[in-house]
């Protein structure tokens, strides 16, 4: 049905899923969620390797109980390690060869018997064929008592039964043998349910690193853990280089180192309301809301550029720094507000999860809305500052030659050293009598 008719979600319905076997004796009934990239793998794959069967086995049952024992995992597999049960039948080579029967012919009997052969091929005139197989009667090879009584007939005539010249027995053995890197390997799957894949992975991990691992074997995570955890590194890469392309560009523009300091200050204040939307909306830290990041690192830089820009063009008209950001605030609020209503007006519908399969795309737009809006509004106050003490900051450091030639001037200025010795009264000058006058 559409979905605003559903009234279960997703996740509820895998749960309904995995109740349907568990009336039904021997019944495993098991569900994934397909992620958004496709596929249905297990969300949880840890991998045990090394040689010896056993030791692989014993490690895959301790893994087994550390991933069933975490909080948020469902439909834990222990790779196979407790087997299927099979039937071994080990032919008595000296009873056979009594009988003149070989261990090839007896496996042919039994291969036909419970598998079939194809004997003949029935090809009615204007048909491609069918081929005739010769297999037991179901109701003779239902259990495995009656693999016992197959019959063989040896090559003097007589019929002997199966049992008679092989020893049958019930075993458990592995579903498949899978190999990496020339090693033995097993992978201990498990599914999610009410938590993300992150925080299970971790804890995971640490059950892991507390196990006592043997010389020779390992123990590893894969699955969707690690394709996470290497698309992580991968985006985190991209938003690291994005920072970089975007603070060349601005000092390519504003033709100053300083400036576009000022500008990538914004970049923590979209930080800030990202987050605190994702934690507002219940969504997580996933793949989407990391390239809703990308994003807001060219989106936030506008409001800082239209301010700084702003503010410079005042002053080469003459006008004081704080007078200049006094003026650029109120004067540059307008288009801020403006461009980024109309951004998050964009944003809107993507992050009400409006469409179908739309709930993966949410978390890149209530990113983009988050980060916006604490951008817009902080900046207003962060920006004048941070400019402020960057262009003092600058004023001291192209200061600094002239600051350096003063000092070196009075450092070289020449002085009269030592102390001036006092004159004795004789050499004090005496006053003159002025002509003409009287003493």
């Amino acid at each position: 049905v559409g979905k605003r008719e559903r009234a279960k979600t997703v996740q509820q319905l895998a749960d309904d899923a995995r109740a349907f076997g568990r009336e039904i004796p021997g019944a495993v009934v098991k569900a994934s969620v397909p992620s958004f990239a496709g596929g249905e793998g297990s969300p949880i794959s840890v991998s045990i390797r090394g040689d010896d069967p056993k030791v692989i086995g014993t490690l895959a049952s301790q893994v087994a109980e550390i991933v069933r024992t975490t909080p948020g995992t469902t439909d834990v597999s222990d790779g196979g390690v407790t087997g299927q049960p099979e039937l071994v039948v080990r032919v008595d080579r000296d009873r056979a060869a009594d009988l003149g029967l070989t261990p090839a012919q007896v496996g042919s009997v039994l291969r036909t018997g419970l598998a079939g052969s194809a004997v003949s091929t029935f090809r009615p005139e204007g048909t491609t064929g069918w081929d005739v197989s010769v297999i037991l009667d179901p109701n003779e090879r239902l259990r495995g008592q009656q693999v016992a009584e197959i019959p063989i007939i040896t090559p003097r005539g007589s019929t002997v039964r199966l049992g008679q010249i092989a020893d049958i027995t019930t075993v458990a053995g592995p579903t498949q043998i899978d190999r990496r890197d020339r090693q033995r390997t097993v992978y201990v799957t498990a599914g999610l349910s009410g938590r993300v894949l992150g925080d299970v992975s971790k804890e995971v991990q640490a059950g892991i690193d507390s196990l006592q691992m043997p010389a020779g074997y390992s123990v590893k995570q894969g699955g969707a853990a690690e394709d996470q955890a290497d698309s992580f590194a991968q985006i985190f890469q991209a938003l690291g280089l994005s920072v970089l392309l975007m603070y060349m560009l601005m000092v390519a523009l504003f033709e100053s180192l300083v400036f576009p300091l000022v500008v990538m200050f914004s970049l923590p204040l979209a930080v800030v309301g990202a987050f605190g939307l994702l934690l507002l909306t219940g969504n997580t830290l996933n793949m989407m809301s990391l390239i809703g990041m990308i994003l807001l690192t060219g989106l936030v830089g506008k409001n800082a550029i239209l301010l700084v820009d702003y503010a410079n063009t005042l002053r080469k008209r003459g006008m004081p720094r704080n007078d200049a950001l006094l003026l650029a605030g109120p004067t540059r609020l307008r288009p801020i507000l403006m461009t980024t209503a109309a951004l998050v007006m964009a944003m809107l519908p993507i992050a009400a999860k409006l469409g179908e399969g739309s709930e993966w795309r949410a978390p890149m737009a209530i990113t983009v809305i988050g980060g916006l809006i604490t951008s817009s509004l902080l900046t207003l106050v962060l920006i004048p500052a941070v400019y402020t003490i960057m262009d003092d900051f600058q004023g001291l450091i192209t200061g600094m030659p002239e600051r350096a030639r003063r000092l070196a001037r009075w450092a070289t200025k020449p002085r009269v050293s030592g102390r001036q010795p006092r004159p004795s009264p004789s050499q004090v000058p005496q006053p003159q009598p002025v002509s003409g006058g009287s003493e």
